[in-house]
């Protein structure tokens, strides 16, 4: 009776034996072949494993069979990484949690290296998109009381401004909707696009909203902008921040990283007092690795007392002949504030 069933458990035997053995030659040779990153991942953690084994003892020493040169990581494909990778056995195996490799980083800059024209051609595209959007609503304004017509453009001095708010005072009361448009549209134009002026657009809120609207209207649209200019930056200015500001970059790396802790009281400090103009802080700030909410956050807060000061200046945009006369009126009002109190 026992011979009966020697002959089919035995079969049963061999094939489990098979099979176990099919696995492991499986497992061998994805531990031999890093073709992905999970498998090299892996093997530094059977790498890790086998290490401590011997420390302890629990395997016999270590032999032909079971060195650990055998199963150290094969490097990724050169034609993956752009660039020809050593195989040579002197370097050791990164350790668990580290950085990635060198040659990752370096495949990495290549890589962006290349995508740069494409880059480029991709700003230029948006930029003349909204640029051309800017230009139709800003086209052919005409006063229906005074008949007069104006193509408006970005004011660069006091004069100009007092014109363009005059102008845009009258033309506001039958068409509110219109002008409030192309305000935000602008505002936001040159946050984006990092072009500076934005405190004559600040005082041209104060004069067509008033101080309060314009204020809430301003700190609202600059933190818009900003992190639209961050935005783009991390997606097509990467390596163009990193080759043009290359100390900058790497200041506010550091500095970053000793306030990581109290990151957003750090943004919030930038832009109170400002270590560098906001437009680079803008550009730089997802290249350091900056939280996009804790920037938006900051950037709200943080320029509250700046827009809040023109926008006040923009009730009394009649008095001010120069720049500095919209802070000088600032501190006049606070002035009378306390008086008041």
């Amino acid at each position: 009776m026992t011979s009966y069933f020697e002959s089919p458990l035995m079969g049963v035997v061999a094939m489990l034996g098979h099979l176990l053995s099919l696995s492991l030659n499986r497992i061998r040779k994805d531990m031999l072949v890093c073709k992905t990153k999970q498998s090299y991942r892996r093997q530094i953690r059977y790498n890790s494993a086998i290490r401590l084994c011997y420390s302890l003892q629990l395997l016999p020493v270590v032999n032909e069979k079971h060195d650990l040169r055998s199963v150290q990581p094969a490097p990724p494909p050169s034609r993956t990484l752009g660039m020809s990778v050593s195989r040579s056995r002197t370097h050791p195996a990164p350790a668990p949690g580290s950085s990635r490799p060198a040659a990752t980083s370096a495949g990495r800059t290549e890589v962006e290296r290349r995508e740069q024209p494409r880059s480029i051609l991709w700003l230029l595209v948006i930029f003349s998109m909204a640029s051309y959007a800017l230009y139709l609503l800003s086209r052919g304004l005409t006063d229906e009381d005074t008949h007069e017509t104006q193509d408006l453009k970005f004011p660069t001095n006091i004069e100009e401004l007092s014109d363009m708010a005059r102008f845009l005072s009258h033309f506001k009361d039958k068409h509110w909707h219109r002008v409030l448009s192309l305000f935000v549209v602008a505002y936001i134009y040159k946050q984006t696009f990092a072009i500076p002026g934005s405190v004559f657009l600040n005082v041209l809120a104060g004069a067509l909203f008033g101080p309060w609207a314009g204020f809430a209207l301003t700190a609202l649209l600059s933190a818009v902008g900003a992190t639209l200019c961050y935005l783009l930056s991390k997606t097509f200015g990467r390596g163009y921040v990193v080759q043009w500001f290359p100390d900058k970059v790497q200041f506010f790396q550091q500095k970053i990283e000793e306030n990581r802790d109290s990151l957003f009281f750090f943004l919030l400090f930038l832009r109170l007092f400002p270590m560098s103009p906001n437009w680079l802080m803008n550009m730089i700030a997802p290249i350091v690795g900056v939280p996009i909410h804790l920037f938006f956050l900051s950037v709200f807060i943080g320029l509250m007392p700046y827009t809040f000061v023109c926008a006040q200046t923009g009730s009394v945009l009649s008095q001010v002949s120069s720049i500095d006369d919209i802070f000088r009126g600032c501190m006049s009002k606070v002035v009378d504030y306390k008086e008041i109190s």
